[in-house]
């Protein structure tokens, strides 16, 4: 079966219509400024810390592993982990709601949450 001009016309519009759909979509999203890094730890949680003082601490499990994490200008960042790979120490720190640094290996999440709930305070009719 050979293509036809149309089979590529139709196929390069879809191409066009799909990038353009996820790029508006990505566009609109309004990111909320997180106000508190919750650590998870083998699905629980673990503590929270307010973004807003800066610190350095450190998460140190049982099994001798740990992770070092520094809250400042009200960014999270992993700047330490004895894990192999080290790739929750590479990722961006963090400070919208909703972004997140894993460390697989130690079953650790750091999580940024706002105390706002998202919720809509009215509706109007």
């Amino acid at each position: 079966m050979k293509l036809k001009k149309g089979d590529y016309i139709v196929t390069f519009s879809l191409v066009i219509l799909s990038l353009l759909i996820a790029f508006l979509s990505g566009a609109f999203k309004e990111k909320v400024r997180g106000d508190t890094l919750v650590v998870e730890l083998n699905g629980e949680i673990y503590a929270k810390y307010p973004l807003s003082e800066e610190k350095v601490f450190e998460i140190k499990t049982k099994e001798g592993w740990y992770n070092k994490i520094e809250i400042k200008s009200g960014y999270a960042d992993m700047i330490e982990s004895n894990c192999n790979d080290q790739i929750c120490v590479n990722m961006k720190p963090i400070k919208d709601e909703g972004e997140t640094i894993i460390c697989l290996p130690h079953k650790m999440l750091l999580r940024v949450e706002s105390e706002k709930d998202g919720k809509l305070d009215t509706v109007i009719y």
